[in-house]
């Protein structure tokens, strides 16, 4: 009897395996795809599509344009549905290089692969679509293909990473699991029945619920466009382990939908530009005593002072006193690189510029993981690889990858971007993903690089000069004013009818303390664009720096009444007043300011200084205190005293 009992349970627990399986195959029919093809880290208010339908062509066939409500993220593309016969259809995805930042698609990887394939290739007519969104990071990027796999592809090219730490977000769900809770949960998200059932409960929760706190927006919401830019970015082992986690899963989960639906990709990986940026910025390790940062700062300083007389070797060894007290102080990393490139020491010049990249508070690069999970699951899921960062670092003096081909931190030259689309075509001719046969290839490749040199140099000044432009936009954006000072200036030269660039350039002479030389950019900009609140602000400070607080507080009035919710007025309306000896009235403005930016340091730090310059040491006192936790510094009454008390207010400043 038992024998019998046991063969129905194996042939009823086969039953059901047997139904689950056709159950899905089912689902399978009517489009359900399973959650190992989606991002399940994070979700997503609103579902605009990339591209809507606008016309029909002269054939009948429906016209799809870029959504205009995307416009702000994406280049203008355009295709038809059905898909001209014989027609090579390339899609391509990832952020702004992508893009064809800081240039538009027609210098992009994406074109120039349009370019040879179409000239060199079996089949001429090649198109490509580039979906490279600005600022976009992989789980957006997800979603973007998601879209496009119904738009009839014969090809995905995905070049994704850089843009994984400008959100903030949240990752409550999976945080606490364990591993064989994990283990389980990923072989149920290869079911549709499974997500089918998911998403029905996961629905009726939502109902009366509102949207959870971290949730990203529809578009991006990077944190350095909010008040305070790189303040808000610190040290966050946590986050940092779960952006590492998420970007894995949703490169796994793009190579699963692909497979899916039977398409071909690519997987690009990612290069920086290592010695040509020095890191967005630097923070000091947790629980450093004042004493060890006393002896830190002291060895730095000294190593600074060995690279300004040339002496290299004094300067690595005093850079590496300073690291065995803390090694998590990005900036020191990126000098001793230079130290080392100085005595011939490539390797090591290269890890210390990788360290001071992978240290960087604001990871505007990809970090080397990334370019490892992309090789890891290339090799994995047996997916054809362009290993640009190899091909880069391989062509870079002394293997490290700088201005010989980046305009700034991660976007390449026109030249780069032409690299790029060189190694992702030969990818895709290795693999026989592309109507070009190996041979033919090899036979064209002198006859590329002449063709590619020739659309190269054919390219105006003018365009050159809009993305030096974009360039100085970005920087400036990222806080790196001194680079972005070098960038409008040398657009300036060139563009000379875009009222920003003056307008920029003055506001840099203001952080640089060039009153005078920001009025003449101002000057230019309001012939340009008469009133413009950033002119009119900027004009303010320049008025403080050059004590005219008056005429500051006049120019203040000027400003929309909307203006009164920005931080840069209430800072230079405290500064002005503070100026005309109404000390109540100031600190008052600078509190307020102090209200719009509660995480930001330097406000905190301003307001610090003019209380204590108006004798009010104690609330001085509190203030300093938060900015100095703020900045991750030791908080001892040693520490304070001494920023208090030392008489040279320019030198403070500079330690900001």
């Amino acid at each position: 009897m038992q024998p019998n009992r046991f063969i129905q349970n194996i042939l009823a627990l086969l039953f059901g395996c047997i139904l689950v399986i056709v159950v899905d195959l089912s689902l399978a029919l009517f489009g359900v795809m399973p959650l190992s093809s989606q991002d399940t880290l994070v979700g997503f208010e609103g579902s605009d599509p990339l591209f809507v339908i606008n016309s029909k062509a002269a054939d009948g066939r429906q016209i799809y344009e870029r959504n205009p409500s995307k416009e702000r993220y994406f280049n203008s593309q355009s295709f038809v549905m059905p898909k001209p016969s014989g027609s090579f259809r390339v899609v391509s995805f990832g952020g702004s290089t992508t893009y064809g930042r800081p240039y538009l698609d027609a210098t992009s990887f994406s074109n120039w692969f349009k370019e040879l394939l179409a000239r060199y290739g079996n089949r001429p007519d090649v198109e490509t679509i580039n979906t490279g969104g600005i600022s976009y990071a992989s789980y957006r990027v997800l979603r973007v293909m998601q879209e496009m796999v119904n738009y009839q592809p014969d090809l995905f090219i995905v070049y994704s990473g850089h843009n994984e730490f400008l959100e903030a977000r949240t990752f409550a769900a999976q945080k606490d699991e364990t591993q064989i809770v994990g283990a389980v949960r990923g072989l149920l998200h290869h079911s549709r029945l499974y997500t089918l059932l998911k998403k029905s409960i996961d629905a009726i929760d939502k109902v009366d619920t509102k949207q959870p706190e971290g949730l990203p927006e529809d578009e991006v919401v990077a944190r350095l466009e909010q008040v305070g830019g790189v303040e808000l970015y610190h040290r966050d082992a946590d986050f940092s382990a779960n952006v590492v986690r998420q970007y894995r899963q949703s490169i796994e989960a793009m190579v699963a939908l692909a497979r899916e639906r039977q398409i071909p990709i690519i997987l690009c990986t990612l290069p920086s530009n290592l010695s040509g940026v020095s890191p967005f910025k630097s923070e000091h390790r947790d629980n450093l005593t004042d004493d060890e940062l006393t002896s830190w700062q002291a060895a730095f300083n000294k190593a600074l002072r060995a690279m300004d007389e040339q002496n290299w070797t004094l300067a690595i060894e005093s850079f590496s006193i300073a690291e065995q007290i803390d090694a998590s102080f990005a900036d020191l990393h990126y000098y001793k690189a230079q130290a080392y490139a100085q005595l011939g020491h490539s390797n090591a010049s290269l890890q210390s510029y990788i360290r001071a990249k992978e240290e960087d508070i604001v990871p505007l690069r990809a970090l080397e993981t990334f370019n490892d999970i992309l090789r890891e699951v290339a090799q994995q899921e047996k997916v054809p690889l362009a290993d640009v960062d190899n091909f880069v670092r391989r062509i870079s003096p002394g293997g490290i990858p700088g201005n010989n081909l980046f305009v700034d931190h991660v976007h390449p030259t026109i030249e780069g971007q032409q690299l790029v689309a060189w190694v992702v075509l030969d990818a895709a001719v290795n693999a026989n993903l592309v109507p070009l046969d190996s041979t033919k290839w090899q036979r064209e490749q002198p006859a590329a690089r002449k063709f590619l040199r020739e659309q190269d140099q054919a390219i105006s000044p003018r365009y050159r000069a809009m993305g030096i432009w974009g360039v100085g936009r970005l920087y400036y954006w990222a806080g790196k004013f001194p680079e972005a000072y070098f960038a409008l200036r040398q657009a300036w030269q060139t563009v000379k009818d875009i009222p920003e660039i003056p307008r920029k350039l003055g506001l840099l002479e203001v952080t640089r303390g060039n009153g005078q030389k920001a009025f003449d950019y101002f000057a230019v900009s309001q012939q340009m664009e008469s009133d413009h609140p950033w002119t009119l602000l900027g004009m303010a400070q320049a008025y403080n720096l050059t004590g005219n607080p008056k005429q500051a507080l006049a120019t203040l009035g000027r400003l929309p009444a909307n203006r009164e919710q920005d931080l840069g007025y209430h800072t230079a309306r405290g500064q002005a007043l503070l100026q005309l000896g109404r000390n109540t009235d100031g600190i008052e403005a600078l509190q307020e300011a102090l209200k719009l930016a509660p995480e930001v340091p330097k406000s905190e730090f301003t307001l610090a200084m003019a209380l204590n310059d108006t004798g009010q040491r104690a609330a001085a006192e509190k203030h300093l205190r938060r900015f100095l936790q703020l900045r991750h510094l030791p908080v001892t009454p040693e520490t304070i005293k001494r920023w208090l008390e030392q008489p040279d207010t320019g030198a403070r400043r500079e330690q900001q």
